[in-house]
């Protein structure tokens, strides 16, 4: 019982029993089966955000999985706890961020943390807005790379190296997609110059950059003629 007290929302408290007098009844201590029918995402109490600030993340991502709605008290508690998010280490803020990116309608999720601030107080570079959504959706379901991996890409395409440096410090990027968003950023923002030159030196200039950093580039790219150059250098 004290286990099901401590759960993120009301939603997750739902149990069948397994053992005693009375195996396989249905437990509903605190409202959950209500506020499933009415599609409600509600903390179990006021200091829940603050007990456990990565709570602020999972109750947009389930609002938006479930297409249900997070209850006016639970959303006033969340406003009141996004300083809280400061707080917090970089492997759990990127931890909740890579889950979220694993979401079929991750791009809904993230459009709703920006409307409710959670991602200023992530950090100051990190945002969300028409430019990072159509870029996202550029990128196709089965690509054969991680799908984390590409999002994050797309997502931040448009940062400086300089400014991913700094976002870095606050998220620890692994190795690998550091080194490929950076990488991603210097190819996107050089593209302009890059395919006026001649194949040759087109070829010698990709060969710096990392497969995936060229696909994901091709992939967002709306010019049609630097999508043509670079599908013919990875093909």
């Amino acid at each position: 019982m004290e286990d099901i007290r401590r759960r993120d929302f009301s939603i997750n408290t739902l149990a069948f029993r397994l053992d005693g007098n009375h195996p396989g009844s249905f437990l509903d201590e605190v409202g959950g089966l209500e506020d499933l029918r009415r599609g409600i995402i509600r903390v179990l109490h006021q200091k829940s955000f603050r007990d456990d600030p990565t709570r602020i993340f999972r109750a947009v991502r389930y609002e938006k999985r479930l297409g249900f709605t997070i209850e006016p008290t639970t959303l006033a508690l969340l406003s009141d706890g996004l300083s809280l998010i400061d707080k917090l280490s970089a492997a759990r803020v990127r931890h909740e961020l890579d889950r979220i990116l694993l979401e079929e309608n991750y791009t809904d999720i993230l459009s709703r943390l920006q409307e409710l601030g959670v991602l200023a107080h992530v950090h100051g570079f990190i945002k969300w807005d028409e430019g990072c959504r159509s870029r996202c959706e550029k990128i196709p379901r089965d690509n054969g790379i991680d799908p984390v991996f590409s999002r994050w890409i797309a997502w931040l395409l448009d940062l400086s190296r300089r400014d991913l440096s700094t976002l870095d410090n606050r998220l620890h990027f692994r190795a690998s997609l550091r080194e490929t968003l950076y990488a991603a950023s210097t190819l996107y923002q050089s593209l302009g110059t890059m395919v006026r030159g001649k194949p040759s030196q087109i070829v010698d200039e990709l060969d710096q950059y990392p497969i995936t950093a060229i696909q994901v580039v091709r992939n967002v790219s709306q010019d049609l003629d630097i999508q043509q150059k670079l599908s013919a250098y990875l093909s």
